[in-house]
């Protein structure tokens, strides 16, 4: 049978997962050979970004710039 999370474990779960996503991405570009990849970045880091709404990202350790961490331009 499958868990049932809380709210806050989804939301930190989701945090982790996008943020190793990120990790993992961090070094990919705006080239015509990582168009893909890029477009992933992209959407991770604005759905961490709205995570950083949240009333508890600030204890999680979501208290930075995403775009200047991930090296999005």
């Amino acid at each position: 049978m499958k868990k049932t999370l809380t709210s806050e474990e989804t939301l930190t779960r989701l945090m982790l997962i996008l943020v190793n996503n990120l990790t993992e991405l961090k070094d990919v570009q705006d080239l015509p050979d990582q168009e893909f990849e890029y477009g992933e970045k992209t959407a991770y880091i604005e759905c961490l970004e709205l995570l950083q709404d949240w009333e508890k990202a600030n204890q999680l350790g979501l208290d930075y710039n995403i775009e200047v961490y991930f090296n999005f331009k």
